[in-house]
């Protein structure tokens, strides 16, 4: 069994998009996630791995200096066994949720 510090960073948001700038700034937010290896889990919630925790506060840093206006986002920062323990309550993990979870997967960025 191999010891994994890996960090695990989960963004959480609502934007609103009541008008064209708003729904630009959230397609560029989101394209964003993604662009930085983001995984979607669930409509809103973003997941990625880190190796080092310092990375994901220079990702919470990044994420903050693209907010859109009037947001309201989130990011917990787990580490990989905080992460596989999160109980579902319905429905099942999702695949990127089980590659997170497994031991011999290896996700660098």
């Amino acid at each position: 069994m191999s010891i994994d510090n890996s960090y695990i960073g989960m963004v959480m948001y609502d934007i609103p998009v009541n008008d064209k700038k708003a729904r630009k700034d959230y397609e560029f937010f989101r394209k964003t996630l993604f662009k930085k290896g983001y995984y979607q889990i669930q409509e809103s919630i973003y997941v990625c791995k880190f190796s080092y925790k310092s990375t994901v506060v220079a990702h919470q840093l990044k994420l903050k200096s693209i907010a859109p206006k009037d947001s309201n986002i989130r990011m917990l920062i787990l580490t990989k066994n905080q992460f596989h323990s999160i109980f579902i309550i319905s429905g099942t993990k999702t695949f990127i949720e089980e590659i997170l979870t497994n031991e011999k997967t290896i996700i660098e960025l």
